[in-house]
This record gives structure tokens, sequence and C-alpha cells, in this order.
């Protein structure tokens, strides 16, 4: 006898794109240390010249059974959507099937993980 997982619809209180951010510095290691510590990346360097870059999010806050929590969403977007790339449109279409319920964000009980699933509503249209 197998067992069904448990997925219980999470309440999506907020969905926030936050852009990527691209930064060239001219200098040693030293001097871009303090972008490093903000999540930024080293794309490219050269004699001194550095382009970093920081990756957009998509910042989701949900209230679930596990409490309010504020999740970067981004990769699930992606792979709900079967996309490689974060564009505006895309966070825009997300958004708006939240609102019309045609999509939800489901926790998975049995190992806390967090899924985009299409809706029973959504389905039946």
């Amino acid at each position: 006898m197998s067992k069904q997982k448990k997925h219980k619809q999470c309440t999506v209180k907020r969905i926030e794109y936050v852009p990527s951010e691209q930064k060239e510095v001219q200098g040693k290691w030293q001097s871009i240390q303090k972008y490093l510590k903000q999540d930024f990346y080293v794309k490219e360097d050269r004699n001194g010249y550095w382009l970093l870059i920081k990756a957009s999010k998509v910042i989701v806050t949900i209230s679930s059974p596990a409490g309010v929590e504020n999740l970067n969403m981004k990769g699930h977007i992606l792979d709900f959507y079967k996309k490689q790339r974060l564009t505006d449109k895309r966070v825009e279409q997300f958004t708006q099937e939240i609102r019309d319920e045609k999509i939800a964000i489901f926790l998975d009980s049995d190992d806390n993980s967090y899924l985009i699933k299409k809706t029973s509503t959504s389905i039946a249209t």
C-alpha cells in the first residue's frame, strides 16, 4: 500500500520581483569583497577589472501550516513554466495566475518542500 503525499495549499501574501544587478569595478580583489558579501558573483575579471552580477529573485511571502515565510521561488517558477530565463513578463504571468487561482503553491508535509501546481479550478476550465 503506497502512502499518498499530503500537499497543503499555502496562502500567497505577496510576490516581489527583484531584478538582477550588474556592477563594473576597477581594483584589486579586496575592492570587490563588499559586493561578494551582498550576493554578487564574479562573471569576468581582467587585469583589475571585475564584472560582478547579482542574480534576480522572486520573493514570495506565503502563509502555510509551517508559518509565514519569505521564499525565493525563482527556481520553482522556471521549473513550472519549463523555462531557463526569468523575465518581467513571466513574473507578471505567475502573479496573475496566482491571483486568478489557476495555480497555487503547496507545502509537501512529508519533506517540508514547496511546489507550484495547477489548481483543480484551472483544470476544469
